[in-house]
C-alpha cells in the first residue's frame, strides 16, 4: 500500500525514522541535487575535455577489449607515450599534452623499463621528454576490491591510486589489466559494478581519464564487437570509449597481400562503443614489430627485443595489388594504411559476392520449377 504524505509523516513519527535516515535508522542522507533545465545557463556548459582522439576522456572510464598477446599493451603505451610527448604517434590527435600515471599489474619495473626503451628508441624519442609525464608503477597484490567475510570491500589499492593521483597529478591512469584490480567474481554483475563504480567515481573526483585494458572470451573476436570482453556485461557497460584489438584475418590478409606467416604482425583497432561521441566506423591498423634495446651483456650479448606498434596509413590500395614492400615502405620506415578506400573495396566485394549467391539460387530454384512454400 501506497502511504499519502500526511500517513508517511506520522509513521515517521511513530517510527522514530525522519526522512533522510537510511531505513534502519542509522546515518542521514543528503537530499538530491536537483536543478531546473528550465533555469540553468545551458550555454554555459563547458566541451568534454579529450586527450587523445576518442581514445580517452577526463571524468570517464575507457577500455581496450583483446586477446592475450595481441598487442594491446603496445598499442597503449604508443598511445601514452603520444599523450606524454605530445607527439602524434598513434595516428589520433592530441587534444594536449598530458601527464600519465601507468599502473602495471602484471609486469615488473624491470619488463616496463624495457617496454618503454624499446618506444623511446623506435621513435627516436629522447628520454628527457618523459621527465614529469610518465609515471609508472609495478604494485603486487594489491587490489581495488577484495571479498571479505562474503562482503564486498575496498582494498588497499583504492588509497595507493588517491595518493598518487594527487602526488602526481596525473591527466590519464592506466590500470592494466583489469583481471588483476579485484578478487571479485569476474561473472557476477553485482561484483563488476562494484569494481567499475570505484574505477568512476576515481575518474569523476579527480577529473581524470582512467582506462584498463580487457581480455577476450574465448572464441573468435569480431573487431567492433563491445561484448567480446571477458566476464560479465556489467565491465563492458560501465566503460564510456571501448575498442577491440584484432589480428588481421584470412579475408583481410588476403585482401591487402599479406602472408599468413605476416597477418599477426598486423593489428586492428575498432570502435566497439562509443557513448560520448560520434561513432567512427572505420579501422585503425597498427603494425607491431620487435625492437633491439641495446642492453646486451658478456653473458647476454644479444640483449633483449621487445615488441612495439606502429600505425599503418596512406596508401591508396583501389590501383593494383600491394605488396608488403607498400605496406612497411622503404628505408625499413613504416608507410602508411590506405585503410579507409580499401575497406570500403572490402565490404562492396562482400556485398556483390552475396548478391552473386541470391541471383544464382534463384535462377536455379527458376529452372527446376520450384518456389518459395514458406
Amino acid at each position: 500500500m501506497t502511504l499519502g504524505r500526511a500517513e508517511r509523516e506520522q509513521w515517521e513519527r511513530e517510527s522514530g525514522q525522519d526522512r533522510y535516515t537510511n531505513g534502519n535508522g542509522q546515518g542521514v542522507f543528503e537530499p538530491l541535487d536537483v536543478w531546473d533545465a528550465g533555469r540553468a545557463n545551458l550555454s554555459a556548459i563547458p566541451p568534454r575535455q579529450w586527450l587523445l582522439g576518442n581514445q580517452f576522456c577526463r571524468g570517464y572510464l575507457s577500455s581496450i577489449t583483446g586477446a592475450g598477446a595481441v598487442g594491446k599493451t603496445a598499442l597503449r603505451l604508443l598511445q601514452f607515450i603520444s599523450l606524454a610527448t605530445g607527439r602524434e604517434l598513434s595516428g589520433q590527435h592530441v587534444f594536449k599534452r598530458s601527464r600519465v600515471l601507468m599502473i602495471s599489474l602484471e609486469d615488473d619495473d624491470e619488463e616496463m623499463g624495457r617496454r618503454i626503451k624499446a618506444m623511446l628508441d623506435c621513435y627516436q624519442i629522447p628520454q628527457s621528454e618523459l621527465d614529469d609525464y610518465l609515471f609508472c608503477c609495478c604494485p603486487k597484490g594489491s587490489k581495488l576490491a577484495l571479498l571479505h567475510q562474503r562482503q564486498r570491500i575496498i582494498g588497499p589499492l583504492k588509497a595507493q591510486i588517491c595518493e598518487a593521483i594527487e602526488r602526481f597529478e596525473p591527466d590519464l591512469l592506466s590500470l592494466d589489466p583489469f583481471v588483476k584490480t579485484h578478487s571479485l567474481s569476474e561473472n557476477d554483475n553485482g561484483d563488476m559494478d562494484y569494481v567499475c563504480d570505484l574505477l568512476a567515481a576515481i575518474a569523476i573526483d579527480y577529473n581524470i581519464a582512467v582506462d584498463t585494458p580487457h581480455h577476450v572470451h574465448k572464441g573468435t573476436l569480431t573487431p567492433g564487437d563491445a561484448n567480446a570482453g571477458r566476464g560479465a556485461s556489467g565491465i563492458k557497460d560501465a566503460a564510456r570509449l571501448v575498442y577491440t584489438l584484432s589480428t588481421m584475418s584470412k579475408e583481410e590478409g588476403e585482401q591487402f597481400d599479406i602472408g599468413p606467416d605476416d597477418r599477426a604482425s598486423y593489428v586492428r583497432l575498432d570502435p566497439a562503443k562509443i557513448n560520448i561521441a560520434k561513432h567512427a566506423s572505420v579501422a585503425i591498423w597498427f603494425r607491431l614489430h620487435s625492437q633491439p634495446i641495446g642492453n646486451g651483456t658478456e653473458d647476454y650479448p644479444g640483449g633483449d627485443d621487445m615488441q612495439v606498434a606502429a600505425v599503418q596509413e596512406g596508401h591508396d590500395w583501389l590501383e593494383g595489388g600491394a605488396g608488403n614492400d607498400q605496406l612497411v615502405g622503404g628505408g625499413g620506415e613504416d608507410a602508411l594504411f590506405g585503410q579507409a578506400a580499401r575497406e570500403d573495396q572490402f565490404h562492396v566485394s562482400r556485398a556483390l559476392e552475396f548478391l552473386k549467391d541470391v541471383f544464382v539460387h534463384l535462377a536455379a530454384g527458376l529452372d527446376q520449377g520450384g518456389g518459395d512454400e514458406g
